[in-house]
């Protein structure tokens, strides 16, 4: 369901008959869409399948800090 379309079409629909009431519930749609959409941003940055006994170590650090056991 795209919260943004539903959203225009409702508030667009509360203008042109004068509901306030749909106006509102328009706008708080499109808002709660926009939310969702512009939340995004994540991207996938490495994928591994692990075997049994195996782990991955995960670090936040600066950029340009020098990997782990890399003397």
């Amino acid at each position: 369901m795209d919260l943004i379309r539903l959203g225009l079409a409702r508030t667009l629909r509360g203008l042109r008959t004068g509901n306030a009431n749909l106006v509102l519930l328009g706008s708080a749609l499109l808002f709660a869409g926009w939310l969702r959409r512009s939340t995004g941003g994540r991207t996938l940055v490495y994928r591994q399948r692990l075997r049994k006994g195996q782990a991955v170590t995960v670090r936040f650090v600066a950029p340009g800090t020098p990997r782990l056991g890399s003397d």
